[in-house]
């Protein structure tokens, strides 16, 4: 079943040992969205730096994985879509510099981070956005209540133990019995 781009099925739980309901992300998105990257970078588009590539690939990156992060089974998509979005951006790096090694384009447009084995294509600081670095996880629809519907510790109707706007409260006499009338 569709809903809301999402495909709702139902699949059997080993641990829990019954039937129970998944989210998952649907295949026509995600080829959809490697359409998209590969539209992208496109060989017509070997005249733009990589950082512009970059920049108007991360959000749509960006966007679909937070849209499908709740999804069930979405850090495996997220990794593939990430292994094709480097693959993509090495076969644009080499229309756009035809002839040179490999070596050449991870010295001039590779990174590593510090004790990584990893190589990250970036240029001029702009990095390509890393889908499997996005949190994944069930929806909570709330944790904690929101900013608004807590009530402040400085409130005098909580603090006081009398009537509020009363330095102490209204209080009877010591020693007088409360008379029914």
């Amino acid at each position: 079943m569709r809903f809301l781009g999402h495909h709702i099925r139902v699949r059997y739980h080993r641990a829990k040992r019954r039937k129970v309901c998944a989210i998952v992300v649907p295949k026509d998105r995600s080829q959809r969205l490697r359409a998209l990257i590969k539209e992208r970078l496109a060989r017509t588009t070997v005249n733009s730096t990589l950082e512009e590539r970059l920049l108007l690939v991360n959000p749509l990156l960006r966007g679909w994985c937070n849209f499908y992060r709740h999804a069930w089974g979405a850090k495996r998509v997220f990794t593939s879509m990430d292994h094709y979005a480097w693959w993509t951006i090495l076969r644009w790096l080499r229309k756009k510099h035809p002839g040179a090694p490999m070596r050449q384009l991870a010295k001039q447009y590779g990174a590593k981070k510090p004790r990584g084995r990893m190589l990250r294509w970036q240029e001029n600081g702009t990095g390509r956005f890393e889908c499997a670095r996005v949190r994944v996880g069930r929806y909570w629809l709330t944790r904690r209540p929101p900013a608004f519907a807590t009530t402040p510790m400085e409130s005098p109707v909580l603090n006081e133990r009398g009537t509020p706007g009363s330095a102490e409260g209204a209080q009877k006499p010591h020693g007088v019995s409360r008379e029914r009338r």
